[in-house]
C-alpha cells in the first residue's frame, strides 16, 4: 500500500518506530493542498498536521511516499486516529508540478482547531523529515515559524525526543 506522509511521519526514524517492513520510496508533492498545524490530536489534544485543501495555492504540500505492507494499514489507521479526527483518503501525487506520479493513501483532518499548538517534539519530527526529504528551504522555514508548546508529559516527550538520537 502506498502512503503519503506529510507530518511527523515524514521522518523515516519516526515511521520505523511505528511500523515494520516499510520502504521509503521518496519525496512527492500534492498540489492544491497546504500544510497546517490545526488537527486536534485525539490522544493529547495538541495540534497535529493536516493536508488542508487550498485550491489555487502556488506552493504544493511536500511529503514522503512510503510503501507499507498491507497488514500494517490497520495499525497505521489506529495510530493516526481514523474516525477520531482523520479520515483516510486517496490522493494523486506528483514528482513535479506537472509530472503526475502515483496515487496513495493519506490522512485528511476532520477535527480541526486553529488555536491549538503542536508540541516542540512533534514539530521537530516534521522538520527532521522535511530536511531528510530535501524539501525547499522556504518550506522548512515556514515549519520552523510554527509556534510550539512544551509537553508536560515528560515521559512521552523523552520517548519522542529519543527518536532523534
Amino acid at each position: 500500500m502506498l502512503y503519503f506522509a506529510y507530518g511527523s511521519n515524514l521522518y523515516s526514524k519516526r515511521m520505523s518506530s511505528r511500523l515494520t517492513g516499510i520502504t521509503r520510496v521518496g519525496p512527492r508533492m500534492l498540489p492544491g493542498f497546504e500544510l497546517r498545524f490545526h488537527k486536534v490530536g485525539w490522544r493529547d489534544n495538541s495540534a497535529k498536521c493536516d493536508a488542508f485543501r487550498a485550491e489555487g495555492t502556488l506552493t504544493p504540500l511536500y511529503g514522503i511516499l512510503y510503501d507499507i505492507p498491507d497488514h500494517q494499514v490497520a495499525l497505521l489507521d489506529d495510530i493516526e486516529g481514523v474516525g477520531q479526527g482523520y479520515d483516510r483518503e486517496t490522493v494523486q501525487l506528483f514528482h513535479s508540478n506537472v509530472q503526475p506520479a502515483e496515487a496513495a493513501l493519506t490522512y485528511i483532518a476532520t477535527l480541526i482547531d486553529p488555536t491549538l499548538k503542536p508540541y516542540d517534539w512533534y514539530r521537530h519530527h516534521v522538520i527532521a523529515g522535511a530536511r531528510e526529504g530535501g524539501f525547499p528551504a522556504a518550506y522548512i522555514e515556514r515549519i520552523l515559524c510554527v509556534e510550539v508548546m512544551e509537553d508536560i508529559d515528560l515521559q512521552r516527550a523523552e520517548k519522542e525526543w529519543s527518536i532523534h538520537r
